[in-house]
C-alpha cells in the first residue's frame, strides 16, 4: 500500500467517526429540547388558574412556558 492510500483511508475513517459523534451529539439535543418542552408545557398547563379568563390564562401559559425554556436553555 503506498502512504496516500494509507492516509485516504485514515482520513476517511476520522471524518466518518466525526459524522456519527455529530449525529449523535444531535439526537441528544432533540431529546433534550423534547423533554423540555413536556416538562414546561406541562408546567404552563399547571399554572392555569380556573377564577381568571381565558384570556389572562393564555397569556399567564405563554409567559410560564417561556421563562421555563429560557431557564432550561432552549429557545421557546
Amino acid at each position: 500500500m503506498r502512504v496516500a492510500d494509507v492516509c485516504r483511508i485514515v482520513i476517511t475513517l476520522a471524518g466518518a467517526s466525526m459524522a456519527i459523534s455529530l449525529a449523535v451529539d444531535t439526537a441528544d439535543a432533540a431529546a433534550g429540547r423534547n423533554s423540555a418542552v413536556q416538562r414546561c408545557m406541562a408546567e404552563a398547563r399547571a399554572s392555569t388558574d380556573v377564577n381568571q379568563g381565558a384570556v389572562f390564562n393564555q397569556r399567564r401559559q405563554t409567559a410560564v412556558y417561556r421563562s421555563c425554556m429560557q431557564q432550561a436553555g432552549f429557545r421557546p
